[in-house]
């Protein structure tokens, strides 16, 4: 049989080394951000916000209007969502004659170790050092908010929650 006509099969020097370099490149730069912990509690953590503020949005726009004649107290009660800059909270306070009752200073942060596990890897900026406390009224609107509209995650990710004027609450990435 002539050289010629045999047929090789296999891969050229060349083909392997352009392997190898695609390889190398997914392997130093790819493949950390799937496994990177940090990337997954940033978003789980923003996720988690926007989540604790529709829910305390919600229990604000199903509570009764003020009534000053009702026998439970729980009633005539104010839903907030305290964020500090390791953790964030709802707490309830009493509403009377249409206003509201300020939630108290204490450091609730330190309830759980859980909760302090969660959020070690990313701290909220509210634009304040104080805790930032949001408050929704019947129609699902921002009623008081000690901070601005938008809370930044620091981190890899440019993450924040947006809270509208109209009362919608979204995530937002910015790239």
């Amino acid at each position: 049989m002539p050289q010629s006509s045999i047929k090789k099969n296999g891969f050229t020097l060349i083909e392997l080394i352009s392997i190898l370099i695609i390889l190398s490149i997914l392997a130093t730069v790819a493949i950390p951000r799937l496994f990177d912990q940090s990337t997954f509690a940033e978003f789980t953590l923003r996720d988690q916000l926007v989540s604790q503020l529709q829910l305390v949005q919600q229990r604000a726009m199903n509570a009764s209007p003020y009534d000053p004649f009702a026998a439970d107290p729980s009633v005539n009660q104010c839903y907030w969502l305290i964020i500090k800059p390791d953790c964030f909270y709802q707490e309830t306070t009493l509403r009377t004659q249409q206003s509201c009752h300020l939630p108290t200073t204490e450091n609730r942060c330190l309830e759980t170790k859980k909760n302090q596990q969660a959020h070690s890897l990313v701290v909220f900026n509210t634009g304040q050092l104080a805790p930032a406390q949001y408050r929704f009224d019947l129609d699902g609107k921002v009623a008081d908010a000690s901070s601005a509209p938008v809370i930044h995650i620091q981190g890899q990710h440019h993450l924040s929650v947006v809270i509208e004027a109209e009362g919608y609450i979204h995530g937002h990435t910015q790239e």
